[in-house]
């Protein structure tokens, strides 16, 4: 039993180091402008800093990063044999519950970046049809 919790060890650790792998790769292209960040956390129109982009785009990586650092912890710390022979040891390799006060926050962010986007696509659709409506023929009159 011993041989199977080291081979889960190191597959575990194989994978935390290709996952970071992947995001020192990822960081590279982003340091030297090969990924294009231009629009991830500004308005599609002005170009301008869009603050409910960002802090949805905070909370979701800080409540997944907190979520993935302790489930890593469980699966590093946990012992599959210890955990099928007790209830106490099984709960414990369980995976961690968020709590309910997080997911109101990140729900907030959320509803806040949806009505941002709302008030967003309300305004542009008002825009091009005060465009539209200048753009009429000579001539025309409301009514004809």
């Amino acid at each position: 039993m011993q041989n199977f919790i080291s081979a889960a060890g190191i597959l575990i650790y194989v994978l935390l180091v290709f996952i970071a792998g992947i995001a020192a790769v990822i960081l590279y292209k982003m340091w030297t402008n090969q990924i294009d960040l231009k629009g991830l956390v500004s308005e599609k129109g002005s170009g301008k800093a869009s603050l409910s982009r960002f802090q949805f785009l905070l909370f979701t990586f800080i409540i997944g990063g907190g979520y993935l650092t302790l489930v890593f912890k469980i699966v590093l710390t946990c012992d599959p044999a210890v955990a099928i022979a007790g209830e106490a040891a099984a709960n414990a390799c369980r995976l961690p519950g968020l709590d309910q006060n997080v997911l109101v926050l990140l729900g907030i962010s959320g509803a806040g970046y949806l009505t941002s986007k709302g008030i967003q696509t309300s305004q542009d659709n008002a825009t091009n049809a005060n465009q539209r409506s200048q753009d009429k023929p000579a001539g025309w009159q409301k009514g004809d």
